[in-house]
């Protein structure tokens, strides 16, 4: 006969206690949900931060730039970036004569070619020539000439039309 080396009753104990799950097994769902919401409300941020602004036509960038300036480079170049938005080909780097050749190549500057180059010419002299020139009457001739350009773009384009 074989005998147990123990005589001891083993005794079982029972099962053991549920252990609670983690906080984050409980609430998976919604931590993944609170970031997909972040990411959408960020994600509408920057796209409305984003979106793109109407455009200001170039003629009241133009009348905003003289209402501004002062002094003759300042109504030049306002002038010149006006040019340029209206017509690509119309570059701020320009010299005056290479953009009386570009001005007579297109007809919508016909009706505003004279006063173009007649202020151009004349910040010309008081930039490199030091010659005394009324920025005021720059800016008229600015104007003017401006208003041409618009008359004859609404002309044109009611043409086509």
């Amino acid at each position: 006969m074989i005998f147990a080396a123990d005589d001891s009753v083993v005794v079982l104990l029972g099962p053991k206690p549920l252990v609670p799950p983690t906080w984050l097994e409980s609430y998976w769902a919604h931590v993944v949900g609170g970031v997909v919401f972040a990411y959408l409300i960020f994600f509408l941020i920057f796209k409305f931060l984003q979106r793109q602004r109407p455009a200001t036509a170039p003629f009241i960038v133009l009348q905003n730039a003289l209402q501004r300036e002062l002094e003759v480079a300042g109504v030049t170049q306002a002038l010149r970036t006006y040019l340029a938005a209206i017509d690509q080909e119309l570059s701020p780097a320009l010299s005056t004569e290479e953009l009386a050749t570009k001005l007579q190549q297109k007809p919508i500057f016909l009706p505003a070619r004279s006063p173009l180059l007649a202020v151009l010419r004349t910040a010309d002299q008081a930039k490199f020539a030091q010659a005394p020139t009324d920025v005021v009457l720059l800016v008229a001739g600015i104007r003017e000439a401006a208003q041409r350009i618009e008359n004859a773009q609404k002309i044109f384009q009611g043409g086509k039309a």
